[in-house]
């Protein structure tokens, strides 16, 4: 999108999807802890891969995930569907020993992604974020590449270069929560709308 018009066209047709995908990211909240986990895996494994093709291996049918698969086995599930997948299996293996941690989650959305980083390896505050708007919580900022290049191509960032610091992250927050006052479209809405700009459909 090359300007706050197109952006506005685009809104326009995919707001019904965008809205509706919100409110399926509501009902999350109250799903099985299984069903939370699997949602951690996948914003575990997006950085640096497609999120389409994650979906396609971190699902409720991969029980390699829900039971106690070792990380070797699960660093097979996740070979050729995403990137670094030692890595991640690493960070889902742990990940699956703390879960408990995620029934007493601040209501704060900002506390809440701080506590994430804090406990979860593997995730940063993009992927913290990512996790708890995908399981019902709001306004929060995930500043992954896609979402900066968009928001400096409209003006809202004076450099795409990615964040490097918490105060760096938290100022670039700030600019994006601003620019969605500025268009009118919350900054939940905003980030769906970007990303299916992108793919050409509403994920997560």
């Amino acid at each position: 999108m090359k300007n706050i018009k197109e952006l506005n066209q685009h809104y326009s047709k995919r707001k019904s999807d965008i809205k509706n995908r919100l409110k399926e990211f509501k009902k999350i909240k109250s799903k099985s802890k299984e069903i939370l986990f699997i949602e951690l895996c996948f914003c575990l494994c997006t950085p640096l891969s497609k999120a389409k093709r994650v979906i396609e291996v971190i699902n409720p049918e991969n029980k390699i995930l829900l039971t106690k698969g070792s990380q070797k086995d699960i660093a097979g599930s996740l070979k050729g569907y995403a990137r670094f997948h030692n890595n991640k299996a690493e960070y889902i293996v742990e990940a699956r020993d703390k879960m408990h941690l995620l029934e007493n989650l601040p209501s704060n959305n900002l506390k809440a992604r701080d506590f994430l980083v804090e406990n979860f390896k593997g995730l940063g505050l993009k992927e913290a974020a990512h996790f708890l708007r995908n399981t019902g919580y709001n306004n929060l900022a995930i500043l992954d590449g896609h979402i900066i290049n968009c928001l400096h191509g409209l003006g809202a960032l004076k450099s795409n270069s990615r964040p490097t610091s918490k105060k760096q992250y938290e100022e670039m927050a700030r600019r994006f929560k601003n620019f969605s006052k500025k268009v009118n479209i919350p900054l939940d809405e905003l980030d769906l709308l970007f990303w299916s700009s992108k793919t050409g459909c509403v994920l997560k």
